[in-house]
């Protein structure tokens, strides 16, 4: 099973998410944020790393930390969600994925908590080679 059925059967994801996540777009622009070789989403944000950096930055520490950690996935509003990752980031994020607007916020904040801690299962940011194979499960 790859991590996107690991979502799907998770039911930690909102219902938008849900309805969504089936869309190969949606995965794409998934990955193309955590991934620090694809420029298409989130240009300067530097990939996995560089995404829970800017959740830290935006206080958003103890959220994000929880999300790689094996505690339970602490939640984000879509605002605030938006606010750390930059609008043009989740304006880039929608117009790949294909959602809406406002509901790009949305389905990010519902899909990045178990997204990244299914691609943290040993509690700690894949480095290198393994979050490129971490990355390529999603497409399976």
């Amino acid at each position: 099973m790859g991590i996107l059925d690991s979502l799907v059967n998770s039911g930690a994801l909102g219902q938008l998410a849900k309805n969504v996540i089936s869309d190969p777009r949606v995965v794409q622009a998934a990955t193309s944020l955590l991934s620090p070789d694809d420029n298409q989403v989130g240009a300067n944000n530097g990939g996995l790393g560089g995404v829970l950096n800017s959740l830290r930055n935006a206080g958003l520490g103890q959220a994000a930390d929880s999300w790689v950690g094996n505690d339970t996935n602490q939640s984000v509003s879509p605002a605030q969600l938006e606010q750390a990752l930059g609008h043009d980031t989740v304006r880039q994020f929608g117009e790949r994925a294909g959602v809406g607007g406002r509901e790009s916020a949305g389905v990010l904040a519902d899909l990045l908590p178990e997204l990244i801690n299914q691609m943290t299962p040993k509690g700690q940011e894949p480095q290198g080679p393994d979050l490129g194979g971490l990355l390529k499960q999603l497409l399976r």
